[in-house]
């Protein structure tokens, strides 16, 4: 009993090899990403490659994240310039409203607290856009359209999301540390709520 569980075709070592491809994409993203507008090739390859070789087992997951990574890198450039855009102007706003809220102006303080609610939109289509990507081949504009009828269609699997990418954000922001496995992690269990969907859509999505 105790020789099986060394040999390479064992369940141990395929748990091993899974959490070294778990850490090693991880970091990989995370390097990929390092220039900010890459950030969406990066998630795009992430997901890709998470669900066919971390889920599905297939061989070769660093190679096919370089492939995906390529090949979607245009589109998904454009995108993340456009929603890094989106997200800096929200994030100016709730700047400007947290100050009105602090200096007590009552609509602001109502504002300041429906905010994070008024968020939930463009984070859940900020977590869709790079999935979809990678499972259909899509322009700028109609990755945009269909990442928004997306998140609108299956709100409650988009609540999940948001939630699950808030949580992985935030302790990869309070410790640094996560980010050699959540990455990974967070794709992970975005697909396991995504893949369902993705499955139903039609394949002009």
């Amino acid at each position: 009993m105790a020789n099986k569980s060394f040999r390479s075709d064992s369940a141990f070592w395929g748990g091993i090899a899974k959490l070294s491809d778990v850490l090693g994409l991880s970091v990989l993203f995370v390097f990929c990403s390092l220039p900010l507008f890459t950030i969406g090739a990066s998630l795009t390859a992430l997901y890709d490659v998470t669900v066919h070789c971390v889920r599905g087992g297939e061989s070769g997951p660093y190679s096919r994240f370089f492939s995906t990574f390529k090949n979607e890198f245009k589109v998904s450039s454009l995108v993340s310039l456009l929603w890094i855009g989106i997200w800096g102007v929200l994030y100016l706003l709730y700047s400007f409203v947290i100050t009105g809220a602090n200096a007590g102006v009552p609509f602001m303080i109502v504002l300041k607290y429906a905010y994070p609610l008024l968020g939930i939109i463009p984070a859940g289509v900020t977590c869709w856009l790079f999935p979809l990507l990678s499972r259909f081949t899509q322009s700028f504009k109609t990755l945009n359209a269909s990442a928004f009828r997306v998140t609108f269609a299956y709100l409650p699997q988009t609540l999940l999301c948001v939630l699950i990418a808030a949580a992985c954000i935030t302790a990869c922001v309070l410790w640094l540390l996560p980010l050699v496995i959540l990455p990974c992690v967070m794709m992970l269990l975005f697909s396991l709520i995504m893949e369902p969907v993705m499955q139903k859509l039609p394949s002009s999505e």
